[in-house]
This record gives C-alpha cells, sequence and structure tokens, in this order.
C-alpha cells in the first residue's frame, strides 16, 4: 500500500485532459512498485542509469512520477534533463508548467529547447511571455524553436516580438518569425513584413510574401506588385521605400531589390489571389510571359479567382503554349470565365496532343452552352481517349442539339 507521505502517492491535481491526477485503480497504469523502482533510479549515481530511467518514465507517462521528474530536472547531466523535460512532456500534466518555465533559463540550450517543445504540448497561456522572451536567446536554434511553438500557440502578445525578431541574424529564425506572423494574422506586422520582401534569404522573403497574401492587408499590394517586376524597374521604388522608413537594426543593410526566383514569383503571385486587389490584374497578366511554367500556371489560377474578363484575350494568346500543363489551365480557365470570345480557342482544343486538355475541353464547351460547338463535339465523339469520348457525350447531352442524336445512336451501336 502507498505511504502517505510518499512522492509517488497521487495527487489531487488536474491534467491537461482535464482528469485528477489520482486516477482510478482499474485503470491501466503500471503497478506502483514498477514506478518507484525507475523513479529511485532516477537517483542513481550512475548517469546511463538515470537517463534510462527518464526515458522510460516518459513512455509510461504515470502522473506519480511527475513530482520526482520534476525534482530530476537538477541533474547534473544535460542529457538526463532533456530526457526528464521529454518525460513531463508526455505526462501532460500541468504541475509540469512552472518548472518547465523555469527551465528556459537553464545553462544548455539543448535543455531550453526541450522545455520550449514541451511548453508548445501543454499550450498553456503562462508559457507565452517567457516563450516572448526566449526570442531573445543567444542561441539560435533556441530561438528558432521559440518562434516555430509560438506560431502554433497563436497568441496576439507575442506580435511585437515577432516582428523584432524579422530582423534577426540568424534567416532561419526570420523566416519563422514571418510564418509565426502568418498564423496570427495581425495588421501591425505589414510594414515590417513589406520590408522583409527584400531580405536577403530567398525563403524569407516567400514566407513574408505568403503572410502578406493571408493577412489581405490592401497596403501589401503594391509592393507585392513591385516584388513581381524586374530588378531594375523595382530599384527606384524600394530606396524611396527605404528612405520613409524608420531605421531598423542591422539586417537592414541587407536589404536591397535582388532578382527574383520562380517559387518567390509563384509565393507572390498567390498572395495578390488572396488579397483580391484589381490593381494587381496587370502584374498577373504579364506574369502569362513569364519564362517559367510555375509562374504562368500561377498566374492562370490567379485570373481564375479574379473572373474578370480582361484576363480571356490574354489567355487566348496563352492557349498555344508548349507546356500540357499550361494549355490544360487556359482551357479550364476559359471555361470557368465562360466568356463566348473563348468558344474558338476551345473547339481547336479538342484536337490537342493531351487528351487531358481535350478532355478539359469538352467539360469547358458545356459551360459555355453555345451550339457552334455541337459539330466539333461530333466529330470528338470518336476520340481514341474513353475519357474524352465520356465527356463528349456528357456535353452533348447537356447541349440538347437534334443533330447529335444519329452520332450518339451510332456510337451506342458501334462495336468500338
Amino acid at each position: 500500500m502507498d505511504k502517505p507521505n510518499s512522492p509517488l502517492t497521487p495527487r489531487p491535481g488536474r491534467s491537461v485532459n482535464g482528469r485528477e491526477g489520482g486516477r482510478d485503480m482499474a485503470d491501466s497504469r503500471p503497478d506502483y512498485a514498477d514506478v518507484l523502482a525507475l523513479v529511485k533510479a532516477l537517483e542513481s549515481s550512475d548517469l546511463e542509469t538515470r537517463a534510462s530511467a527518464a526515458e522510460a518514465l516518459g513512455r509510461i507517462g504515470d502522473p506519480r512520477a511527475v513530482e520526482p521528474l520534476i525534482k530530476a530536472l537538477t541533474c547534473t547531466s544535460w542529457r538526463v534533463r532533456v530526457l526528464v523535460v521529454e518525460a513531463l512532456a508526455a505526462s501532460q500534466d500541468i504541475r509540469s508548467v512552472e518548472p518547465l518555465i523555469q527551465g528556459l533559463s537553464d545553462s544548455e540550450f539543448r535543455v531550453r529547447m526541450a522545455c520550449i517543445d514541451a511548453l508548445g504540448v501543454f499550450n498553456d497561456s503562462r508559457a507565452v511571455q517567457p516563450l516572448i522572451e526566449a526570442l531573445r536567446d543567444p542561441h539560435r536554434a533556441v530561438r528558432r524553436k521559440s518562434a516555430e511553438i509560438l506560431s502554433g500557440l497563436g497568441d496576439s502578445r507575442a506580435v511585437d516580438a515577432l516582428v523584432g525578431a524579422l530582423e534577426d541574424s540568424c534567416r532561419d529564425v526570420r523566416r519563422l518569425a514571418a510564418l509565426a506572423l502568418k498564423q496570427l494574422g495581425s495588421s501591425l506586422a505589414v510594414e515590417p513584413l513589406i520590408e522583409a520582401l527584400h531580405d536577403s534569404d530567398q525563403l524569407v522573403r516567400e514566407a513574408a510574401a505568403g503572410t502578406l497574401g493571408e493577412i489581405g492587408d490592401e497596403r501589401a499590394v503594391l509592393p507585392l506588385i513591385q516584388a513581381l517586376a524586374p530588378v531594375k524597374a523595382r530599384s527606384r521604388f524600394f530606396w524611396e521605400r527605404q528612405a520613409r522608413s524608420k531605421p531598423r537594426q542591422k539586417n537592414r543593410a541587407d536589404r536591397q531589390p535582388r532578382e527574383t526566383s520562380p517559387a518567390f514569383r509563384v509565393v507572390v503571385i498567390e498572395a495578390l489571389e488572396k488579397v483580391g486587389d484589381f490593381r494587381a490584374l496587370d502584374a498577373i497578366l504579364a506574369a502569362l510571359e513569364d519564362p517559367e511554367h510555375r509562374v504562368r500556371e500561377a498566374a492562370i489560377d490567379a485570373l481564375v479567382a479574379f473572373a474578370d474578363t480582361r484576363a480571356v484575350g490574354p489567355l487566348l494568346k496563352t492557349s498555344k503554349d508548349s507546356h500540357r500543363s499550361i494549355r490544360l489551365r487556359v482551357v479550364r480557365a476559359l471555361g470557368q470565365l465562360a466568356d463566348l470570345q473563348g468558344i474558338e480557342t476551345l473547339i481547336l482544343a479538342l484536337q490537342d496532343s493531351s487528351r487531358d486538355v481535350r478532355r478539359e475541353a469538352a467539360i469547358a464547351l458545356r459551360r459555355l452552352g453555345d451550339h457552334r460547338s455541337v459539330d466539333p463535339l461530333i466529330e470528338a465523339l470518336w476520340d481514341p481517349d474513353p475519357s474524352v469520348r465520356l465527356a463528349v457525350v456528357e456535353t452533348l447531352g447537356e447541349l440538347g442539339d437534334v443533330r447529335a442524336c444519329k452520332p450518339l445512336l451510332s456510337m451506342v451501336q458501334s462495336p468500338r
């Protein structure tokens, strides 16, 4: 029988799942003797034994071991302390929160990182301010981990600190800060994120552009449009903006207009699509001529989202693109825009070398509902691909033109 004063005696205390620290004996928790043996091993003079005990208690996750594990945070071995922190995280007992917060001051950066990870598991509001302070930790790995966990907590108190982290000397910290601000969605971050569009690191620039798109603030529209322009065209805009901006930290010196990567241009177009400001339309139309097919794909998708008929003409010019995925997207876009200017292009697409394009053309013609497409569709009933033929049959059925009756009947009777 447990002694009343034993450290393993079940104590009152709610765990994060809302249950009491002391559970019913019918639970499937390990025997008291097994837990006691592991707790005693935590006090062994042999560090390997302590480490093995902490690891085992983490796997067990028994609440009776929480207090002994907290005590073991004073072990001289950083490896043991890391395993103890991981065991406390596995326990999900809220008694662990304050000791884990104190662990953010540990002399070993690996222990501080483990504590940050563990506090992310608890999602306790008490951890927010200490995690904010950890963004100033001398070790970049700790700052990086803090930005990552603050993103998951989604607490608005972290906005100012994350904005400051956009100037961190470590590019990973800057990137994660930008991504964390996406989760928080604060308009206070817009101006610093606009500056980050010119960060020295490509992944930071991509993260900043993506976050601006999620926030959806119209202040970001012109800077995002400028980010799509060639570097020479952006220089004047950039330096004028720099002159208006307040001096910031040392990383500012590394910020200048840079040649953009295809991945960055894709993210910028997607951001402009999410903001949905029609001032971006011309820039997105210009991206239809980008040398990189991924950028052209993103531009077509964005034009569909804008649903502006001004896009039809440029899309028609793009319909003969050498890349199959571009032709497929153009045909799909013309169908979704449902503008009759596209009918001739869609009819021609019924003869495209790609079966996917031909099938999508038949579907798009169904959306347009124009009877000029009936005869070309009848010819397409004999397409070599069954998925194309099926789409053609469905479109002819929707159009309901009597000219299709005999060909459809002939098709049914054909052995093919």
